[in-house]
């Protein structure tokens, strides 16, 4: 994209540095979230475990800013979940309550034992960038992500 953007030069840069942002990030996660595939699991199904595991039983709303996921794509997620019995959903009590899920025990046994061999691959793929490169691309990412969290609050 860069390449072929005939604009200004700190627009270019900024293309090219999202570009890279994004072939990273793609590669790393497909790299990261390989073992899954040996449970079955999608990266964003494990995710949905993972925060379940970590803030108990939520609300689909909260559960969706939580793994920044919409609606759609969490539904879907957590429905495959609960037809596995790794989560139960709770109904909605009342006008405008919210359906809240939370994890089975079932989804609490597959989370402890997927948990390491995921950290294991996690490591890996940040192991080839140094220590202080790990905390310079930390330091970027939340500045990143504070500068756009403020932007979609805004609108």
């Amino acid at each position: 994209m860069a390449k072929t953007y005939r604009g200004m030069r700190s627009d270019a840069r900024a293309l090219a540095a999202y570009v890279k942002l994004l072939r990273a990030g793609e590669g790393a996660l497909a790299e990261a979230t390989r073992p899954l595939a040996l449970y079955n699991l999608t990266p964003i199904e494990f995710v949905v475990l993972e925060a379940l595991g970590e803030g108990g039983s939520q609300s689909l709303e909260n559960l969706g800013r939580r793994v920044l996921r919409g609606s759609g794509d969490l539904s879907g997620a957590v429905a495959n979940l609960a037809k596995r019995g790794l989560v139960r959903r709770k109904p909605a009590r009342g006008r405008g309550s919210e359906e809240t899920v939370a994890l089975a025990p079932k989804g609490r046994i597959l989370l402890r034992s997927i948990l390491p061999g995921y950290a294991t691959s996690v490591v890996a793929v940040m192991g080839h960038l140094s220590a202080r490169e790990q905390e310079t691309l930390g330091e970027l990412c939340s500045k990143l992500s504070a500068r756009t969290a403020r932007k979609r609050t805004a609108s």
